[in-house]
């Protein structure tokens, strides 16, 4: 007996693509994450481990199906939130930057955030945004000690 060969064509293959993230979706995505900022983002320890990250992930992901249209993995979430997360960074970063304001002429005056932005900044964190205070960029370090060391053997 020979056993029958099946041809799969390409266009049965193909992955449909889903619909977009709706605005309310994006807002249950935010309140779960805000909800479990600690877990997802706290050190692992012997009370937080990846497991338990992924238990989180999937409690999201239960959450946002529910008022969802389409069906979300955790993996989508994930990536989602990190689209959100680095476009808001982004803006966040110009509003916040305020050393045009100290240049002679002022500057304009930041605009305000919204709400949205508000609540990814208090997911992320200040630190997120413009960086530890007071710390030094180690992208310029080498640079000087390279100055330096050229200044005392030369």
């Amino acid at each position: 007996m020979e056993k029958e060969k099946t041809s799969i064509s390409i266009s049965d293959n193909k992955l449909k693509r889903k619909k977009n993230f709706s605005e309310f979706e994006d807002e249950v995505l935010l309140k779960e994450i805000e909800q479990r900022k600690a877990k997802l983002y706290g050190k692992f320890s012997s009370t937080i481990s990846k497991q338990v990250k992924d238990r989180e992930w999937l409690q999201i992901t239960a959450a946002v199906n529910k008022v969802a249209t389409v069906v979300r993995s955790p993996m989508e979430l994930k990536v989602r939130w990190k689209n959100i997360s680095c476009k808001n960074k982004k803006i966040l970063g110009e509003k916040m930057n305020m050393k045009s304001i100290t240049k002679t002429g002022g500057g304009e005056a930041a605009e305000e955030l919204t709400s949205a932005e508000k609540r990814v900044l208090g997911i992320l964190g200040t630190t997120a945004i413009s960086g530890i205070e007071g710390g030094f960029d180690s992208s310029t370090a080498g640079k000087i000690l390279k100055k330096s060391f050229f200044l005392k053997f030369c």
